[in-house]
């Protein structure tokens, strides 16, 4: 089974970063998908543009 590296703002990637930033601020925190999909930051920032992980799309 292959397992995923969980980051946090200070470990993850430079360009994941800045999103993995505002997710605190909405969120308060960061999920773990997010921390997650940290390790593709344009992965993680088409998330990001689709609204999906936002307190926008509730």
């Amino acid at each position: 089974m292959s397992t995923f590296q969980t980051y946090t703002i200070e470990n993850a990637p430079a360009a994941s970063k800045a999103s993995l930033e505002d997710t605190q601020r909405a969120f308060g925190f960061v999920p773990n998908l997010q921390a997650n999909m940290a390790e593709s930051p344009a992965l993680l920032a088409g998330i990001r543009r689709c609204g999906i992980c936002s307190r926008k799309a509730r």
